[in-house]
């Protein structure tokens, strides 16, 4: 029998709240779960009590059903994108997946570094073309921040960039972050029009 997945595990949690509750006494990392608080349940609500959340649901927008309401957010989404020096990145986007996370891929004339960030966990393993030889760059354990602390990291880089003497240097510049919303503004437009982008067409928003 092979092993359960995480996000089964997690499906159990959430539906034996009262078992979480009293195994939460012996194994402690389950306290988190007995009193979940973080997303999805800390977008619809602060009121984190049973009554609290489904008072939220019952009135509040996250309630409604997704296929009788005005949301047009896509839930799946593939984009290609080419770079003037001919690299091609891809990337997939889709919202019916037993487990949430993203995972990264880049092919190299020295090897392959594949990224899993799920949410059991986080790695970068990189493989070596011609040894084969495999090293782990990143292993870390599941982190209950936003975007797995990204969210928290920018904010606080943009905080420190405002601060009078410093000096160093910021993770990304302006120029750079504002390309990467044009792309993403481009891939929508791609997206609605049914064709292919040329970000020059996007200029105007510079």
């Amino acid at each position: 029998m092979g092993k359960s997945s995480p996000s089964r595990a997690f499906q159990f949690f959430s539906h034996h709240p009262k078992s979480v509750r009293v195994l939460s006494k012996i194994i402690r990392p389950l306290n988190r779960l007995a009193d979940f608080r973080e997303w999805p349940v800390s977008m619809i609500t602060n009121d984190f009590s049973k009554e609290g959340k489904l008072q939220a649901l019952r009135k509040g927008p996250y309630g409604r059903c997704v296929y009788h309401c005005d949301n047009n957010v896509v839930d799946q989404q593939q984009t290609i994108i080419e770079f003037e020096n001919g690299v091609t990145p891809e990337l997939t986007m889709h919202g019916h997946c037993a487990l949430e996370g993203r995972t990264l891929r880049i092919d190299g004339t020295k090897g392959t570094l594949i990224g899993s960030f799920m949410d059991y966990g986080e790695e970068l393993l990189f493989t070596e073309s011609q040894t084969g030889e495999k090293r782990y760059l990143v292993e870390l354990e599941r982190r209950t921040e936003a975007h797995g602390g990204g969210d928290w990291r920018l904010t606080e880089e943009f905080l420190n960039s405002l601060q009078p003497g410093f000096k160093e240097i910021p993770l990304t510049d302006a120029r750079s972050s504002l390309e990467s919303h044009l792309m993403a503004f481009a891939a929508e437009k791609s997206r609605i029009e049914k064709r292919v982008i040329n970000i020059k067409e996007l200029n105007a928003l510079v």
